[in-house]
């Protein structure tokens, strides 16, 4: 993106769906698909087996993969409008107090 130009992603307007944001977006899900899900089935396949090491070993690769596959969809969906809603999202202030979050 242009230095002076707008961002479009915060000014609520949408780009064009291309091969590449379908692409993107298919991934991203399968990123958040992938996740604890998978992990939860090497568990299981690692506890009927009796090879405790399918989920010492494969868990954490299975998660990596995820993470990997998330980040990659993202940055194919278009970074920047992901990027612009984390800003936003993050700029909002809290509806908590401290008090509320206090101990009693």
């Amino acid at each position: 993106m242009r230095p002076g130009a707008p961002d479009r992603a915060v000014a609520g307007e949408r780009p064009p769906w291309s091969r590449r944001r379908v692409a993107g977006a298919l991934l991203l899900a399968a990123g958040m698909l992938l996740g604890w899900p998978a992990v939860a089935l090497a568990a299981l396949l690692a506890a009927r087996l009796g090879e405790p090491l399918l989920v010492v070993v494969g868990g954490p690769c299975l998660l990596a993969v995820a993470h990997l596959l998330f980040a990659l969809g993202g940055w194919l969906a278009g970074g920047d409008r992901l990027i612009a809603l984390l800003r936003r999202q993050g700029n909002r202030p809290s509806t908590r107090t401290k008090r509320d979050t206090m101990p009693t």
